[in-house]
C-alpha cells in the first residue's frame, strides 16, 4: 500500500534538518544528494542553509520493486577531490540504511568527513546504528507500506 507524503511534510522535514544543523553551528563544504529521491531534499536543505556547492550521486538499490545489491551508477568524485571536505549527504528516506551507508563509505574512502540527513527514517526497518545524523521525522511504517513522495 502506498503512503503519500505531501509537500507539507517535505517542507517541514527539510526545515527541521536545516534548523538542527544551524543550531549546532555546522558548516559544510559540499552538499551531496543521493539520486533520484534525494534531488529535492538536497535543493531544499541547501537553499535553507544558503549553500551553493551541491552535487548528486546515483546509486542503484532496487531492481523494479525488489531490493537488490547497492551499486554505483554515477559518482562524480575522484581520489583526492574530497580530502578533508565536510559533506552533508542527503536522501529522502532511510529505510534499511544500506544505501546511505554505501554512499557514505564511498565518500569517506575519498577523504571526506561525512554527515548524513534524511527527510524520513523508517524505524521498523532501519536499525538505530544506521540512522542518519539529521532527520525530519521518524515513521514506523507497516511491512506492506511504501512511502511515495510528490516527485515519485
Amino acid at each position: 500500500m502506498n503512503v503519500i507524503q505531501p509537500w507539507e511534510t517535505v517542507e517541514r522535514c527539510s526545515t527541521v534538518i536545516a534548523e538542527t544543523i544551524t543550531s549546532r553551528r555546522l558548516i559544510f563544504d559540499l552538499f551531496v544528494g543521493i539520486g533520484t529521491g534525494g534531488y529535492i531534499p538536497l535543493a531544499l536543505v541547501a537553499k535553507k542553509l544558503s549553500a551553493s556547492a551541491t552535487r548528486i550521486v546515483n546509486v542503484r538499490s532496487f531492481v523494479g520493486d525488489r531490493r537488490g545489491e547497492v551499486g554505483v551508477e554515477y559518482f562524480p568524485f575522484t581520489a583526492g577531490d574530497l580530502n578533508g571536505k565536510k559533506i552533508l549527504l542527503i536522501d529522502d528516506i532511510v529505510a534499511s540504511g544500506m544505501t546511505m551507508s554505501f554512499v557514505k563509505k564511498r565518500l569517506t574512502d575519498n577523504g571526506a568527513i561525512v554527515f548524513t540527513a534524511s527527510l524520513i527514517v523508517s524505524s521498523r526497518m532501519c536499525p538505530a546504528w544506521e540512522y542518519p545524523d539529521f532527520w525530519g521525522e521518524i515513521l514506523s511504517r507497516g511491512e506492506d507500506e511504501f512511502l511515495v513522495f510528490p516527485w515519485d
